[in-house]
């Protein structure tokens, strides 16, 4: 089971032994407490018993005590089950009074309550939350106890769509919102009962959240009545017993490996001792490159750490450079940073130390097993660094370099506070009166330090009493002006997104009419929009960046098992020929296969995982069909057959487009056929690779909110005719849709034509790309040059270089496909009958989702940073915002537009449609409120089929098929 797997189901079991547990203790005690208010609750049934026998059998049953109103009267509001009404009652039909029974051939007409009573053995804690809340709906009438039903409600609805629900694995973002919920309507009802019942409650919550599942659910197993949660409990734990022994094994297996590990350690180290020093020119540039093996690294005045590594094909490798004076330190730092990891072909930079240069990498350990390859290694590493970072090798200068080599994992740390000297910051007021005292405060707004008496003589001023003081050294924020840096950052261009001062307004902003005081502009911040952004931006970053590094360490880990010893018996197998090349051969075949063995494990887990997906669907609608084939009748067979018809269909796609994925995958070792080649190559090992799906959202960025009444400042008011762009070509045209590059240049796809036409956005015609099929709607991937646009004829997508406006690659989708939009780091495709089909960046299908009751997708467009799409549903005219699992956000139905060809939005998420039939387009709220008719007939819109914004959303380009005449109408955005 995989990981994200395991998980899931974890926060599966821990949300339903949180309602089995700490809510369901609570709410008995909550019932003893306020219900039964010290009646005992034999008594309390007893005398509700009337109540809820009728609440059993059918209200229109007379009993025995329905003397003074119609049986009709008894309102049957939360019917008891059989199994329910058993614990609380049994029947004695030896205490039947006569005549309390009637009957009327096979029908009962009366009942005798009397044989009915409490059983004397049962008690509060034989009710679950579902029989609880029915003994409450039906006893205790709105009002007689204190509380609001509504919560006992919510805990037990969430507890059923737990208890039932078909899967037995639930996201983190779900369980922790279905926690919160719970929890706060268990904290309601415990508030209720009195203080310190509620503080009781919130130790015992937070001693569930704090405990190990285990523990949890064997507590929970001990006191739990319902055989459908105690079998899911117990197959959980069963589960666990299986993972635990298998990781026993996995232990045993990695110390046999260890030892083994350190032996050819050792080995490697004893090799490299015996090396001489290395000397390396790039032109009038001399490296002098001294090496020293350690096993235990040397103390040092900065700080660092090590960690012991347990990968044999890794070694690390610190370089130690004694930097020249006229070397930028703080340059080359950050160069290095800036590039990829992997520098040299060999050594990757797992982290940069300004001081002197301190530069820690890790290499394949075979380059220390073979002289000559190490000082290539070295040499060329030599060459990137001064490469990437620019140095001038034209000055001749000599650089030592001690190269540390180490079996032990380098990793930097946080200085020790206590080590840390002080440092002092100087009084700014006094500085420049020529005095010297040390600051003890900090103003924000004056950007001074203060000593003690400027501290007290500031705070004496009434204009500075609104200022924001803190400790030196804590807040360091500096507010000037990058390109005029003796002045202050004042203003806010609303039209421009940007912080100025006032030589900008003058050189770049003079024309601008929506310049704010920053003052005003950061009012409400924290409440902002582009707060909420940039913090979930950082946080969202972290985790990718946190979820990347454990997923390639856990790769390094994983991949250490490929069978090394079968291609080493192969390749000794060739020796004798050629013995005298053999070791340098050798190392090439152990470089090659190193390189290997990342994608050969991660692949087929990725297939196996998406056949598994397949697998428990497939098996429970066989099960069914068996026991209808064999119990049911003629008719149920029919309908379930047609009934799993559809779905067996779905399936079946996704099973068509998994197999001509799998393959069967073997490191192994393929000699030259002719034994002369073998002085060139002992043969070779092959790479494949896969991208990282990252699970990384791209935060959208906004604005602040800027606190002015003007409403154009917050919307665009006026839409103004620029220009109109005739769309001609030799042998016509018929445009379905139209898409805009990064560098705003149009593109439009020519149906008939079978190619994408590229427009400048001045109406120059540039270029044209011819594709494989006839193109429906294109979206852009921005910042990558690339396009992409659906063939609905062929069933496909294919891929255009936008910038060379070549043609790429193709890929299959499963079904119709016409409209297509980019969501985050996904491409949505919609087709006929409400499809969705989901596919990566490269153009991988990753699955399809149904949409309910949908009918043709004609037309997508990305609706924000939340996966969620707006598209337009041709058979219904409607608009709709779903996320990508077909999750319906909301609907909107236009009056006053017919045949909706197009949904586009702004910068501030406002929705634009155009009526094809209507001649108009509306605009709407992000949520699809009606805002107004931004354009219609009176401004030349005639059979408007798509439209699209400059990134800037300062024009927008309204594409218009008018009987034989294609033309894009550009509106200036005021």
């Amino acid at each position: 089971m995989a990981e994200g797997e395991e998980k899931t189901k974890e926060n599966f079991i821990r949300l339903l032994t949180f309602i089995t547990g700490p809510v369901t203790e609570t709410l008995h005690l909550y019932f003893e407490f306020k219900v039964l208010n010290s009646v005992d609750f034999v008594m309390f049934l007893d005398n509700h018993k009337h109540t809820l026998v009728h609440q059993f059998i059918h209200p229109c049953t007379e009993c025995c005590e329905c003397k003074t109103r119609s049986p009709g009267e008894t309102k049957q509001i939360s019917r008891l089950t059989p199994s329910q009404f058993d614990l609380l009652f049994e029947t004695d039909e030896s205490k039947e009074i006569h005549g309390h029974k009637r009957t009327k051939g096979p029908q009962r007409k009366q009942i005798c309550l009397c044989s009915i009573s409490a059983k004397r053995t049962t008690s509060v804690d034989f009710m679950d939350i579902s029989l609880m809340s029915a003994v409450l709906t039906s006893c205790c009438p709105p009002g007689s106890i204190s509380g609001n039903p509504k919560w006992i409600k919510d805990i037990k609805e969430t507890r059923n769509l737990i208890a039932h629900s078909p899967s037995d694995k639930i996201s983190k973002s779900e369980y922790d919102q279905k926690l919160s919920f719970v929890e706060g309507s268990l904290l309601n009802i415990a508030d209720v009962v009195g203080p310190m019942f509620l503080k009781m409650t919130k130790e015992k919550i937070s001693t569930f959240k704090d405990s190990d599942l285990l523990t949890i659910i064997n507590k929970d197993l001990k006191k739990n009545n319902n055989d459908n949660i105690r079998q899911i409990l117990e197959k959980f734990i069963e589960e666990q017993k299986r993972t635990s022994k298998l990781l026993e094994q996995q232990n045993r297996n990695l110390a046999e490996k260890t030892e083994a590990m350190h032996a050819m350690i050792s080995e490697v180290f004893r090799r490299l001792e015996e090396q001489k020093a290395i000397t390396v020119g790039i032109g009038e540039m001399l490296f002098d490159v001294k090496t020293v093996v350690q096993n235990e690294l040397p103390k040092a005045a900065y700080p660092i750490d090590k960690t012991v590594s347990h990968d044999p094909d890794v070694c690390y490798v610190e370089w130690r450079l004694a930097t020249p004076k006229k070397w930028n330190v703080d340059e080359i730092k950050e160069a290095l940073e800036n590039t990829p990891s992997l520098i040299g072909q060999k050594f990757h930079i797992e982290f940069v130390y300004k001081g002197s240069l301190l530069i820690q990498t890790k290499a394949p350990m075979f380059l220390l097993q073979n002289y000559k390859l190490f000082v290539e290694a070295v040499e060329s590493f030599l060459r990137h660094f001064v490469d990437i970072c620019g140095l001038d090798t034209e000055v001749k200068t000599i650089v030592k370099v001690e190269l540390v080599v180490s079996k032990e994992k380098f990793a930097s740390q946080h200085l020790d506070p206590e080590k840390m000297e002080t440092s002092t910051f100087a009084c700014d007021p006094c500085s420049s009166k020529k005095h010297s005292s040390e600051a003890i405060q900090y103003c924000y707004q004056c950007q001074d330090n203060l000593c003690q008496q400027c501290f007290e003589n500031h705070n004496l001023n009434a204009a500075f009493s609104h200022h924001n003081l803190t400790s030196t050294g804590i807040l360091t924020f500096e507010n000037n002006c990058s390109k005029h840096e003796s002045l202050t950052l004042d203003f806010f261009c609303v039209e421009h997104d940007c912080l100025c001062c006032r030589a900008c307004i003058t050189s770049e902003h003079s024309c601008c009419h929506k310049l704010v005081p920053l003052e005003d502009a950061a009012k409400d911040v924290k409440q902002s929009v582009i707060f909420q952004d940039i913090s979930f931006a950082l946080s969202n970053i972290a985790k990718t960046l946190d979820t990347a590094i454990t997923n390639q360490d856990e790769n390094i880990k994983s991949l250490d098992g490929y069978d090394r010893v079968a291609i080493s018996k192969q390749v000794a197998s060739h020796k004798s020929g050629i013995i005298k090349r053999l070791d340098e051969l050798e190392d090439k075949i152990r470089q090659d296969s190193y390189y290997l063995k990342e994608e050969q494990k991660l692949k087929s887990e990725s297939s196996k995982k998406k056949l598994i997906q397949i697998v428990k669907p497939i098996k429970h609608m066989f099960d069914q069909v068996n026991i209808v084939l064999k119990y049911g009748s003629h008719k149920q067979l029919f309908v379930l057959l047609n009934r799993y018809k559809l779905e067996i269909s779905d399936y079946e796609n996704k099973l068509k487009a998994i197999l001509p994925t799998l393959k069967t995958r073997k490191i192994t070792f393929h000699p030259p056929d002719n034994f002369m080649n073998t002085f060139i190559s002992l043969g070779s090992t092959r790479l494949n690779s896969m991208q990282y799906n990252a699970d990384y959202q791209l935060p959208r960025m906004q604005q602040v909110q800027v606190p002015i009444s003007d409403k154009s400042i917050q919307m665009t008011s006026k839409f103004t005719l620029h220009s109109k762009i005739e769309i001609k070509r030799p042998g016509g045209v018929w445009i379905s849709s139209i898409g805009i590059t990064d560098e705003n240049r149009l593109l439009l796809c020519n149906f008939y034509g079978r190619n994408i036409l590229l427009y400048s956005e001045k109406g120059d015609y540039l270029h044209d790309c011819k594709l494989s099929g006839e193109p429906w709607d294109i979206a852009v991937l921005s910042g990558e040059d690339k396009s992409v646009a659906t063939q609905p004829h062929q069933h496909s997508i294919q891929f255009i270089n936008t910038k060379t406006m070549k043609p790429g690659s193709t890929h299959s989708v499963p079904g119709d496909c016409y409209a297509i939009a980019v969501v985050n780091d996904k491409i949505c495709v919609g087709g006929h009958q409400g499809y969705l089909y989901i596919v990566d960046k490269q153009g991988q299908y990753i699955t399809t989702v149904r949409v309910a009751n949908a009918g043709r997708i004609d037309y997508l467009h990305s609706a924000g940073p939340h996966d969620t799409v707006y598209y337009i549903d041709s058979n219904h005219m409607a608009v709709y915002c779903v996320n990508l699992e077909g999750h319906r956000r909301f609907r909107y139905t236009p009056k006053d537009l017919k045949i909706i060809r197009s949904v586009i939005t702004d910068k501030e998420g406002n929705m634009y449609l155009a009526g094809n039939s209507s001649y108009n387009i509306q605009r709407l709220t992000p949520n699809g409120k009606f805002l107004d008719v931004i354009l219609d007939e009176g401004n030349f819109i005639k059979n408007p089929i798509d439209m699209v914004f400059s990134n800037d959303c300062r024009k927008l380009f309204v594409l218009n098929q008018d009987k034989n005449n294609t033309y894009v109408l550009v509106f200036s955005c005021l």
